[in-house]
């Protein structure tokens, strides 16, 4: 790779983020964490960290009632990092090379006697390159009706992730918790027709749990509301020959010459949903067993309203985590199962005009002519395994969130598949994907746990990799799905490797655990060519 073009790159997209005024707002995001510590915490490291994260199987759930039942000791963490991707094992609509700058922060807190709380703030900001037909966040497995250019471009993204949990502790076996999740995005194109598109998502989840003995049943429900604003596109140069395109699944789509610049679309997500939680509890064995079920209904808006059509998605997933201590070995095996199924109803619609003389108005509405049910369909199954054995240093005889013990190193496996299928109604067009991934995950902890190494090693298999088109001579047939073809289809040889360096150091009477992390991955692809993609970073950053 162009290690000397990747870096320069980099340095000049770093130093105009910095000019931007970002630098000033990660200092002072960095330094957050390290406020809230409070003299009692005690100093915890990455061996620590890991052996809590093991034992807290309430926060992996979206039941913040919960928190207290983990029972976790105040901690936290705050890095800040960058990482480079590059290769040519790629999808069109995704990109190619991308830099990436992030902070990352989150935080267990006990507050006074009646509450535990958890937050998280994610922050990402990058620049992908050679990225076509795909202006929105989700070109895949999603809403048809999207949009892009055909001239391969780059783009800026700025990401905002956060989470806030809030749980009680008991009150006679009661608890009840709620959790805000809140998103903000913004994907801005950097060629012309210059696009941007801007991301708002949040969702609000009360819950509510009742333990009896080491039995405890949880229950929680969320709204979610997502919506996706793109403005009128813009141009730098005058082109009469720029050709925007729109989508209505596969390979149909309508090009505009010279209009683009009248376009503007919103799309607007509605999504309830429930989940239930079982967990049983004794001094060796913990199990937690979840299952969800969500439906959304999202709405695309253009001009004056016009609806090229509705999108509606059901959501199930089951989860299965499962912890079992036996002298200083904690074994590990979580099973995770995802289904969604989705499809999209088509509107033919007509624009109405009426003008009212006496007062001189003119309305614009679209009158829908015609409906074509469930036009577009999606399904999509994904299924995960993961077995470790934990090795630990100063093993407790119990489980318990606030034992001492730390991780000194583990080995396991991980199985999973994936599997997507989208259909295109009158006429018919397809697409069936799917794959299954092996991976060996081994790490150690060495040098009295100041060094923490990872090293994963996989081979993914496609196992199916079938397109039917109805016109494969379409600009997106040609341009995107057909030439997509070989992503899928080839088999995959992975690894990753990270390694940690962690160290005690006092800053103004405030001692603290940092430590300094680089890793890089590596996918080779068995197709024609062979092509790449590798993923390198490093960060920095402390616990408290």
């Amino acid at each position: 790779m162009n290690t000397s073009y990747s870096f320069s790159t980099f340095s000049a997209f770093v130093q105009s983020s910095l000019r931007r005024g970002w630098g000033r707002f990660f200092l002072l995001m960095f330094t957050l964490p390290t406020m809230a510590q409070t003299p009692s915490d005690s100093l915890v490291g990455e061996p620590e960290y890991r052996y809590k994260n093991l034992t807290q199987l309430w926060h992996n759930t979206s039941n913040a009632a919960g928190l207290s039942l983990d029972d976790s000791p105040n901690r936290g963490f705050a890095s800040i990092g960058f990482n480079h991707r590059g290769g040519d094992y790629h999808r069109v609509q995704e990109g190619g090379a991308m830099n990436n700058m992030q902070f990352f922060t989150e935080r267990y807190q006990r507050l006074g006697r009646y509450l535990y709380s958890y937050g998280k703030v994610d922050f990402n900001l990058g620049r992908t390159k050679d990225r076509a037909f795909a202006d929105q966040y989700r070109p895949y497995n999603s809403n048809p009706y999207q949009s892009g250019s055909d001239i391969a471009g780059s783009y800026d993204h700025q990401d905002f992730d956060m989470v806030a949990s809030v749980g009680t502790t008991d009150f006679s076996g009661w608890r009840f918790g709620l959790q805000l999740n809140y998103q903000l995005g913004d994907l801005s194109r950097l060629r012309d027709p210059r696009s941007r598109s801007q991301l708002l998502d949040y969702r609000l989840t009360p819950s509510v749990s009742y333990t009896m003995g080491g039995h405890t049943l949880g229950l929680s429900g969320y709204y979610d509301r997502r919506k996706e604003k793109m403005g009128s596109l813009v141009t730098v140069q005058s082109d009469a020959t720029l050709t925007y395109y729109l989508f209505s699944g596969m390979e149909y789509a309508t090009g505009t010459i010279g209009g683009y610049s009248s376009f503007n679309r919103e799309w607007v997500n509605h999504q309830v949903g429930a989940a239930m939680d079982y967990g049983y509890r004794s001094d060796s064995f913990h199990t937690l067993n979840s299952f969800g079920i969500s439906r959304g209904e999202e709405y695309a808006y253009g001009t004056y309203k016009y609806e090229p059509g509705r999108y509606f998605t059901y959501l199930y997933n089951v989860q299965s985590q499962n912890r079992l201590l036996t002298g200083n070995v904690l074994h590990q095996v979580d099973v995770r199962m995802d289904w969604q199924q989705g499809y999209a109803d088509e509107y033919r619609q007509q624009l109405i005009i009426k003008n009212d003389p006496q007062i001189g108005t003119t309305s614009y509405t679209y009158e829908k002519q015609l409906e074509f049910r469930k036009r577009y369909q999606v399904r999509t199954f994904d299924c995960a395994f993961r077995y470790r054995a934990n090795f630990l240093n100063d093993a407790p005889s119990r489980l318990l969130q606030q034992a001492t013990a730390s991780l000194k190193g583990y080995t396991g496996f991980s199985i999973d598949t994936h599997k997507a299928s989208n259909r295109h109604l009158l006429p018919l067009s397809s697409s069936d994907f799917s794959r299954i991934n092996i991976q060996l995950e081994n790490g150690i902890s060495l040098f009295k746990q100041h060094l923490t190494a990872d090293l994963t090693l996989g081979y993914s298999v496609s196992t199916r990799a079938d397109l039917q088109l109805a016109d494969d001579s379409s600009v997106l047939a040609q341009r995107v799905l057909l030439k997509d073809l070989p992503y899928y289809d080839a088999n995959l040889f992975h690894g990753r490797l990270q390694v940690m360096y962690q160290f005690p150091l006092t800053i103004k009477k405030s001692r603290a655990m940092w430590f300094v992390k680089a890793f890089g991955d590596f996918t080779s692809a068995n197709s024609a060519g062979h092509p790449n993609l590798y993923n390198v970073g490093f960060s920095v950053g402390l616990f408290n």
